[in-house]
């Protein structure tokens, strides 16, 4: 199977992540569970002009992480990159598998539907994209701001979907306004009644 999984895409917004949707899924006619996590790394380039100059140019994001075995999660899942906010633009996310089941259980998934047709398979332009979604900014004036962060305080307000009202982290002072650490990782943050993202470590909150 392929190790290398890129695509290719345009902001015309500034950009603070992604999300790539991936399977652990044995496709093998006789059955049987994947046992092995798959290990990945995910990187994030500036598009220049093709495929081969794009990943042989510098890195501007990295970071690896571990999928789980079949055999503790069958099911879709997203694999998350964040990065401090960059400029519109057209870049590339390269998701290359380190080691894993031999079986091929680890899938990026197909958007065979997509007319951008913009996504590579070890180094080859292939006929569709792969299932992703990139984080932006609505405009160039909304503040977002890390939350997940020993002692951090903010300016204005936000609210997440569980209905705590401008939480702040707890820092261990009785300092005040008083802290409160309700804040859970995967909670779905709320902007205008709309859900627009997730908090997970290091990600990014709607601040009004």
């Amino acid at each position: 199977m392929p190790t290398a999984f890129g695509q290719k895409f345009t902001t015309t917004k500034v950009s603070v992540g992604c999300k790539i949707k991936v399977r652990q899924d044995n496709p093998l006619s006789d059955g049987g569970v994947g046992t092995i996590p798959t290990s990945i790394s995910i990187k994030l380039y500036g598009w220049d002009t093709d495929y081969s100059t794009t990943v042989n140019s510098d890195v501007l994001v990295y970071d690896i992480a571990c999928v789980a075995s079949e055999e503790i999660e069958n099911d879709d899942m997203w694999i998350y990159l964040f990065w401090l906010p960059l400029p519109p633009g057209t870049y590339l996310w390269l998701l290359t598998v380190s080691f894993g089941d031999e079986n091929g259980t680890f899938q990026v998934l197909r958007d065979t539907r997509s007319t951008y047709k913009d996504a590579y398979e070890d180094g080859v332009n292939v006929n569709y994209d792969f299932y992703s979604e990139i984080f932006v900014f609505d405009d160039y004036t909304e503040s977002y701001e890390c939350v997940l962060s020993y002692g951090d305080t903010f300016v204005g307000s936000y609210t997440t979907d569980n209905g705590h009202s401008n939480p702040k982290i707890n820092n261990n002072t009785v300092d005040v306004p008083n802290y409160v650490n309700s804040i859970h990782s995967q909670d779905p943050v709320v902007k205008n009644g709309r859900k627009v993202g997730r908090i997970a470590t290091g990600s990014f909150v709607h601040v009004n």
